[in-house]
């Protein structure tokens, strides 16, 4: 199945079909059929090492809105830490884990409860996350 997936993105990008589509494409079919229950996310850094939002299909558009533009940092929840550290960051509780103090009002509501997050690292800088 890794396989099929990886073969189907790399013809959506060879053929020119939008990083965002080709990246929520991504998340859903890892929703859908290789990890049902969770949700994805991918995020973008910008200039100003701003989180912003690439896709998330299973999020709410105005939980991707609330962190749209978010500064990365230290303990700024599992993708700021991760796009910051250039670490993979696991928080196993978002209710009590520090790094989420400031975002758990919006991710709690949801149903989300843990979170993992990896830099997604190109030409020796981090490029994004993956959640």
């Amino acid at each position: 199945m890794l396989t099929k997936l990886q073969n189907t993105i790399l013809e959506m990008i060879a053929t020119g079909v939008p990083l965002g589509e080709t990246v929520d494409f991504l998340c859903r079919t890892v929703e859908e059929e290789i990890a049902p229950g969770i949700v994805c996310s991918v995020l973008v850094l910008d200039a100003q090492n701003r989180l912003r939002h690439l896709a998330g299909p299973s999020l709410p558009a105005h939980y991707a809105a609330a962190i749209d533009g978010t500064q990365i940092g230290p303990g700024v929840g599992s993708c700021g830490t991760a796009a910051f550290t250039g670490q993979p960051v696991t928080v196993t509780d978002i209710a009590t884990h520090p790094y989420w103090a400031d975002y758990k009002h919006l991710a709690l509501p949801l149903g989300l409860a843990a979170c993992w997050s990896t830099p997604i690292t190109g030409s020796g800088k981090v490029l994004g996350t993956f959640a």
